[in-house]
């Protein structure tokens, strides 16, 4: 199996800054998985999609963290599923906050899997 994630540098930044164009990291998240779900919408399931590797979401609090994960998730999964062909039913892969199997952000998983319904959702950590 093939996976895509976005990269590292914007996992990092954070839900709290803008980039230097004015975007915030979610317009931004937004505009790249538009860009990466079309072209790839009728490759096989083998390829999978993930959400943000590692989310490192720095200088917020606890709650901040789970919401902002949560959005950027929710956001990734509205994007990829409406682009189309093979990509409504991909399998997507969502993460932890930095991928750790803490019970607590793992339950904070389980919800936004849970609210969004979907068969095709993978969980990751890492150990």
């Amino acid at each position: 199996m093939t996976s895509l994630s976005t990269s590292g540098a914007i996992n990092r930044a954070g839900g709290l800054v803008l980039w230097p164009d004015g975007l915030t990291l979610r317009s931004y998240r937004e505009m790249t998985w538009r860009q990466i779900s079309s072209p790839f919408e009728n490759e096989p399931r083998t390829l999978l999609f993930e959400s943000v590797n590692e989310p490192l979401f720095d200088n917020a609090t606890a709650e901040q963290k789970t919401k902002l994960l949560d959005e950027l998730n929710t956001s990734f999964h509205e994007i990829v599923r409406s682009s189309g062909g093979q990509n409504a039913k991909r399998l997507l892969v969502l993460p932890t906050q930095y991928c750790t199997p803490d019970q607590a952000v793992m339950d904070d998983l389980y919800t936004t899997i849970k609210r969004l319904d979907d068969p095709n959702l993978v969980a990751t950590v890492h150990y």
